[in-house]
Formats: structure tokens, sequence, C-alpha cells
């Protein structure tokens, strides 16, 4: 084995041995980190308990924090793929919440204890300084529809259905479920959360919740690899820099996003533009061929 790859294995044990879960119980999610090319690394999280549709608990949703956390440290980190753990006969990216736990709660205190660790889960997911990409291929329910849209990319096997049910269940979607406007429109927001109504892969795909809808998970997975090598082959600290622009774009007024694309362009001249110009060199090199 390497040495590149005897510290990668490092990396994965630390980062999955410091994930909030008990002394007695293993890790629900699993995260790989994987040398793309010499020094970028790609990042897989795998979510749930395939035996139970990938629901997440609070519990769940505190290690896939941690792992966020831990992720954003790597300096060599280029992009990161979410994905349910599809090991079970019924496939799902996540199932939705663990609703035994939400129907123990008893106070106003639980349950926004409850919420606010989903929520961190979900801002953690944003707040990676690199691409996300959530590889659906099953169930998106609740929780699950809320984890897709706090990612960048988003790509669906046809079987795949899509839902935000909690109105039948006497609950407010609520949390990242703001960002669904962004995606598919105000009126397909209402649609979906007062009707509960569930989506195909194709329909999802005409609302804009995905970009892409594939076959099956032989070409889900052509279709991730083919995006994570897109952008391991751009400039690395311009697509953070991008990333960053694109979630203020999501906060900001038009007039604000554009003054913080001057800032943007000054920030990538701060050194020379060394990255730039090196990336820039190539592609005229490449144009005179």
């Amino acid at each position: 084995m390497s040495s590149a790859n005897k510290r990668l294995d490092q990396v994965n044990n630390h980062i999955n041995q410091g994930s909030a879960q008990s002394a007695n119980e293993p890790p629900r999610i699993l995260c790989e980190v994987k040398e793309h090319r010499p020094g970028h690394h790609v990042a897989t999280l795998i979510l749930g308990d395939p035996n139970k549709l990938n629901l997440m608990s609070s519990r769940l949703f505190e290690e896939l924090t941690q792992h966020c956390r831990n992720l954003s440290k790597n300096g060599k980190l280029r992009a990161v793929v979410l994905t349910g753990n599809s090991g079970s006969k019924k496939p799902a990216f996540v199932g939705g919440a663990e609703l035994s736990e939400v129907s123990s709660l008893s106070t106003a205190e639980e349950a926004g204890a409850y919420v606010t660790r989903t929520m961190d889960a979900c801002s953690a997911v944003s707040a990676l300084p690199v691409p996300v990409i959530a590889r659906v291929h099953g169930l998106a329910i609740g929780a699950g529809v809320q984890l897709m849209a706090s990612c960048d990319l988003r790509v669906a096997s046809k079987t795949s259905r899509f839902a935000m049910p909690e109105a039948k269940v006497g609950l407010p979607s609520a949390i990242q479920t703001a960002l669904l406007p962004g995606l598919i429109g105000w009126g397909n927001t209402r649609r979906l959360l007062y009707l509960a109504e569930v989506l195909s892969a194709d329909k999802a795909r005409e609302w804009g919740l995905v970009e892409e809808v594939v076959q099956d998970e032989a070409e889900l997975d052509s279709v991730v690899d083919e995006w994570v090598k897109k952008i391991v082959d751009m400039p690395p600290e311009n697509m953070r820099r991008q990333k960053k622009l694109v979630a203020l774009w999501e906060q900001c007024t038009v007039q604000e996003g554009i003054l913080a694309g001057v800032d943007a362009m000054r920030d990538t001249f701060v050194d020379g533009g060394k990255e730039t110009q090196a990336h820039m060199r190539k592609f005229l090199h490449k144009s005179e061929k």
C-alpha cells in the first residue's frame, strides 16, 4: 500500500471513529475518502441502515454533522457524494425521520432540540466547502428531501420517489424545506407540502428537484463519476470560491450578489492569480493545437 493510501486510511478511520455514536453502537453513517488523483480527495458519505430505509435519528444527524465538519478541514477535498446505503431489496436515499423518536417528543424544548439537530446536519452538508452531489436511488422522504436540497447537485434513478408527508402526521415541514422554493418554485412547494403528493423521478426532474434522471443504479454511478471528474478537473481554489459565492447568492439581494462577485474576482488575484494564470495557459495551449 502506498504512503498516500495509508494516510487516507488513517483519515477514514479518524473520521468514522470521531462521529457521534455511542460506545457500544456501530456508526450508521460511513465516510470514505479516496484519492481521485494525487492531491485531490473525494469523499462519499453513506447514510443509514438499509433494513430501516436509512431512516434518520438524532444520533445519525449528529454523526452526519460531525463527518461534514471533519471533512471541511481537509484542504485536499474536491467533492463529496451523499448517498443512501443501498443494501436492501427496497432501496432508499433517506426514507425520512425515525418517527418512533419524533412520536416520543413531549415538550417544546425536546422538539426544539430535535429539529435543531436536523437543521445542524443539513447546514453542515450545505457548508461543505466543495460541491456536494446527492446520489438518489429509491425513496427520498421528508428529511431525505431536505438533505437533497442541502446538496449542490442531485441525480436520481428512474425508480426513485419523493415526498414531504409531514402534514399527514401533524408536523410542519420546516428548516431546510425553506430551500425548496429556490429549486422548484413557490407553487410546486405548496403543492408538495399541502397535498403530500408522491413525485416520480421524472416529475421531480420536471419541477427542478433533481438535475438528472437515469435508468438504473449502474447509470447513476456513471453520471456521479462523470460529475465528480468534471469538478476535480476544475481549479480547486476557484471552485471553493465559486461555491461560496453561489451560497451567498441564495441569501442576498441581486445587487449584493453582484458586489460580492467583484470581491471574489479581486480575491482571485490576491496572489497574482497564480492558479488562474496556470489554468489559462493550459487552456490556451490546447486551443492552439
